[in-house]
C-alpha cells in the first residue's frame, strides 16, 4: 500500500467554509481508508479525481497541511449538513485499488469541542475552555452538530487522534510485521496498516478474552468501543495507526518500538492463563507510553 495524500484548493466537493481541529505536533492518528465503492456515485467520482490531482503528495505533506490549516482556521458558523466534508483526504493504494480516508474536519471539530467541554466538567464558562473556544462558538457548534447528527445518525469520523501517547487498545488490531517507517518533519516516524477484516477479527477475539477474564472491569468496554467504530466502515477498508509527531518525543524510538509485540504477548499469555506473563508484557507497554505521556506536563 503506497500512501499519497493532499489538500484540494477548493475542496473535492467545493466546500469553502473554514474549520478548526485541535491539533498539536505530538499527536498520533488512527485512520480508516475506505474503497471508492463505500461512497455514493458523485463522491466516488470526486475522490477519484482528487487522487489523480494529488498523486505526488506524500502522507507527511498532507499531515503538515492539515495541522497548518487547523492552527490558522476558525470554526465556521455552519457546516455541510447531510454530507461528508470532502475538502481534504488521505489516500492509499491497496494493490490496484484506491482507498480514501476523508479528513471529516467538520465532524472532528464538533467532537473536539464536545470533548473539551466534557473535560471541563460540562461547564462552558470554564476559563480553560474559553481560552480555546468562546461560549458563543460552542453554542453554535452544538446547534449545528445536533441538526447534522439528526440527519446523519450513523456517520463516524474516519480519523481518531490522541496527543502525547497511544492508547494500548490501538495496537490490538495490528501484527508485528505491519509497520512501515517514513519521514515527517525530518524525523523517522512509523505507521502500521492492516486489512479491516483482520482488525475486526483481532478486536473481537480480544474483547471476548477480556470480557471472560475481567468480567467486572471496564477494560473490555474500551475494546468494544473500538470495535463498534470499525464496524461503521466498509469491510474492505484498510486501518492505519500513524505515530506521526509522537516520534519526536524522548523515549519513543520507532526503530526499536515493541508496542505491538507487547500487546500481542499480553493477550496470548492471558489466553493461556499465564497472568504473570500477561501482566509483565502489559506493564512494559504501559510504562513505555507513560514516559511519553509525562512529557506533556513538562511542556
Amino acid at each position: 500500500m503506497t500512501p499519497s495524500d493532499g489538500l484540494t484548493r477548493g475542496g473535492a466537493a467545493g466546500a469553502a467554509s473554514t474549520i478548526i481541529v485541535f491539533v498539536v505536533p505530538y499527536a498520533a492518528y488512527l485512520r480508516v481508508y475506505e474503497p471508492l465503492s463505500a461512497f455514493d456515485g458523485p463522491s466516488a467520482a470526486a475522490w477519484e479525481a482528487y487522487a489523480l490531482e494529488h498523486a505526488g503528495v506524500t502522507a507527511a505533506q498532507t499531515l503538515q497541511a492539515e495541522q497548518h490549516r487547523a492552527i490558522v482556521s476558525a470554526m465556521s458558523a455552519s457546516a455541510p449538513a447531510g454530507d461528508r466534508d470532502q475538502s481534504h483526504a488521505y489516500l492509499c493504494w491497496d494493490g490496484p485499488d484506491l482507498k480514501v480516508c476523508p479528513a471529516d474536519l467538520h465532524l472532528r471539530s464538533w467532537l473536539a469541542i464536545s470533548e473539551l467541554v466534557n473535560d471541563t466538567g460540562g461547564d462552558r464558562t470554564d476559563l480553560r475552555a474559553q481560552l480555546i473556544v468562546s461560549p458563543g462558538v460552542v453554542a453554535q457548534a452544538d446547534a449545528d452538530f445536533l441538526r447534522w447528527r439528526a440527519a446523519n445518525p450513523d456517520v463516524e469520523p474516519h480519523i481518531r487522534q490522541v496527543t502525547w501517547q497511544i492508547p494500548t487498545v490501538w495496537f490490538v488490531p495490528f501484527s508485528v510485521t505491519s509497520g512501515e517507517a517514513y519521514e515527517v518533519d525530518g524525523i523517522e516516524s512509523l505507521r502500521l496498516r492492516t486489512a479491516m477484516a483482520d482488525a475486526r477479527r483481532k478486536i473481537a477475539r480480544a474483547h471476548a478474552l477480556l470480557r471472560r477474564t475481567f468480567a467486572d472491569q471496564p477494560v473490555a468496554d474500551v475494546v468494544a468501543d473500538l470495535g463498534r467504530w470499525l464496524e461503521a466502515f466498509h469491510p474492505f477498508s484498510v486501518l492505519e495507526l500513524d505515530y506521526a509527531g509522537l516520534a519526536r518525543l524522548d523515549g519513543v524510538d520507532v526503530a526499536t518500538d515493541r508496542s505491538v509485540e507487547d500487546i500481542t504477548d499480553a493477550l496470548s499469555a492471558l489466553s493461556s492463563g499465564d497472568l504473570t506473563a500477561a501482566t509483565e508484557a502489559y506493564t512494559r507497554l504501559t510504562e513505555r507510553w507513560q514516559r511519553a505521556r509525562m512529557q506533556e506536563r513538562a511542556n
